[in-house]
């Protein structure tokens, strides 16, 4: 308590005033605009540092006046009351004061705010590009100017109690590890967090977030005698959806019935709860070889909601290969055919690639030529090109006008394309398990734990040597991931085995060089060996290796420990 008195009085926040009669007394960023800037960032190589602003709403200038009855612990006279000059927190003006006072400092500096996201500062000199995405008190900051990031860091230290974090690593609940190969952005602890709280760490997983057409009512099941776990449970799968697209149409379904929740949509909670379990890595990748080049995908499922027959709108942009815009929403009125369902989702769709094409421009992004925009349904396209309005179409015209304004002026170029190779499918709909991870390819979705600390590191082919493993548990044989090698003019290959077949002890065979330890961990309770462990484990060619926490035991065969290889054998 003393140290928060002590931070509001620093701050100047109140004056002790006697009360006036007559009055009262009190007792941000988008997240697609994180994530295009974290690509952009990512493939021109940016270096990326995060800032913490302490007691923020604090800082903020209030224009009206406010009283508020003295805190507790504060020795005032009995007729005085605190004048506010300075916003608090719980205070309805303080976001609003506190986003005033930053934009206004920071302005000072010569940095400009975009027109199309307000809390993204961008300065652009001789010497490079300099851009700031503020988050309430968190910012990100990027560019090739990095005597001005330091100068930029310098001044809010003069006007603000900072807090210089480094580089960027943890963000709003956002993982984000840094490699040679580019980004990865995973929501790991957050979803582990959220299994602990359901009580869901020991269940079985399962390979789909919800069945293969499954369709949820308002009647089915009984209601829940205790709501409340459910709409948490919900709320915080919400936020998951920022970096895990393959769980937005689940929990798009599941968030309808917040209101009234039934045991069949807790059902449905639970199986969302037990995928994620099984994938609890997964998370984004942005490529460092990314070009940046924007392609959206816009599909609908034609009255896919067995109670009002609306249909769902699904879409999804990809900044070259890193997906950075998605969404799944129920359309607004109920269409009377799949082609204007289709229609109505291609207007959304355009919407959304006319603001990141905006948003674009401000990150440096040329955006001069058309985006292609591609449609699963002809005759959407066709209303798109014909300037003639038929009888059909005349109640969605506006939404004709709108397209075709944009077609013509080449902001966009619609394309069709096969329903089975419709990235946005995936947002619309349940799926099988094959399609399901078909989508997680294209998207660059990838198993962070896998790729950055179970892959294999990138080697050059001019470094072979012989390495012959192969690990097998108690359970059963472990897969391996695909080897990436680099080659030395910068192309890559991959030389290996596809993660989705297992292989016996001795059927694996690389060849890598040099000295490097070699190390593992547990598959089943996920505690690593430490370097020292797994090479004295390993001094015969026949070994048992004994997990030192839960007592697991791994065998495996090594004929060769002086390699080039940092490998950790991971069950898929």
């Amino acid at each position: 308590m003393k140290e928060e008195l002590d931070a509001l009085t620093k701050n100047h926040t109140w004056d002790l005033v006697p009360l006036l009669p007559r009055q009262s007394v009190v007792g941000f960023a988008h997240i697609s605009s994180i994530r295009a800037l974290l690509a952009v960032a990512a493939a021109r190589q940016w270096d990326l540092f995060q800032m913490d602003v302490k007691n923020a709403f604090l800082n903020g200038d209030l224009s009206e006046a406010v009283y508020m009855q003295p805190p507790s612990g504060l020795s005032v006279e009995s007729n005085k009351v605190c004048h506010l000059r300075r916003a608090l927190y719980g205070l309805k003006q303080a976001p609003r004061a506190w986003f005033a006072k930053f934009s206004s400092t920071i302005f000072r500096l010569g940095y400009t705010a975009s027109p199309y996201d307000s809390t993204l500062f961008l300065r652009r000199t001789d010497k490079g590009t300099i851009l700031l995405l503020l988050y309430v008190d968190d910012m990100i900051i990027t560019g090739n100017d990095l005597s001005g990031i330091q100068e930029l860091k310098d001044f809010l230290s003069q006007q603000f109690e900072m807090k210089d974090l480094g580089h960027l690593s943890y963000f709003l609940g956002l993982e984000i590890t840094h490699s040679t190969d580019g980004l990865y952005i995973t929501q790991a602890k957050y979803a582990s967090d959220l299994l602990s709280q359901a009580g869901l760490t020991d269940s079985k997983n399962v390979d789909t977030p919800v069945e293969l057409n499954a369709h949820l009512t308002s009647s089915g099941g009984k209601p829940l005698s205790n709501p409340s776990l459910y709409r948490r449970l919900v709320g915080s799968l919400v936020y998951l959806t920022v970096t895990r697209p393959d769980i937005s149409y689940a929990v798009h379904q599941v968030s309808q019935y917040l209101s009234a929740p039934r045991s069949t949509h807790y059902a449905v909670v639970l199986r969302i709860l037990r995928y994620l379990k099984g994938t609890i890595f997964h998370g984004l990748f942005y490529s460092t070889q990314s070009p940046l080049i924007l392609r959206a995908f816009s599909d609908a499922d034609w009255a896919g909601d067995l109670t009002d027959c609306r249909s769902t709108t699904g879409y999804c942009f990809l900044l070259g290969s890193s997906l950075i815009s998605w969404r799944s929403k129920k359309q607004t009125f109920v269409a009377r055919s799949s082609t204007e369902a289709e229609y109505r989702a291609l207007a959304d769709t355009t919407s959304e690639l006319l603001w990141l094409r905006w948003l674009l421009k401000d990150l440096s992004v040329s955006t001069s030529s058309a985006t292609p925009l591609y449609c699963d349904n002809q005759s959407a396209i066709h209303i798109a090109h014909n300037d003639v309005f038929h009888e059909r179409t005349k109640h969605i015209e506006i939404d004709c006008h709108f397209i075709r304004y944009h077609l013509v002026h080449g902001a966009l170029k619609l394309f069709f394309i096969s329903s089975k190779d419709q990235l946005a499918d995936i947002f619309t709909k349940s799926l099988p398990t094959r399609r399901t991870h078909k989508g997680e390819d294209e998207f660059s979705y990838v198993d962070q734990k896998l790729q950055n600390t179970t892959g294999f590191e990138e080697l050059k082919l001019d470094e072979i040597e012989s390495l012959e493993f192969g690990f097998v548990t108690e359970q059963g044989p472990l897969s391996f991931p695909k080897v990436h090698v680099g080659l030395e003019n910068g192309a890559t290959m991959e030389d290996g085995f596809d993660s989705s077949i297992d292989f016996e002890p001795e059927e694996v065979m690389l060849s890598m060089a040099g000295r490097h330890q070699l190390t593992t961990e547990c598959v089943w309770c996920r505690v690593e060996f430490s370097h020292e462990a797994v090479e004295s484990q390993l001094q015969s060619d026949s070994v048992g290796l004994m997990c030192p926490t839960c007592k697991s035991k791994i065998s495996g065969q090594v004929n060769v420990l002086d390699c080039g290889l940092s490998m950790n054998p991971h069950h898929l």
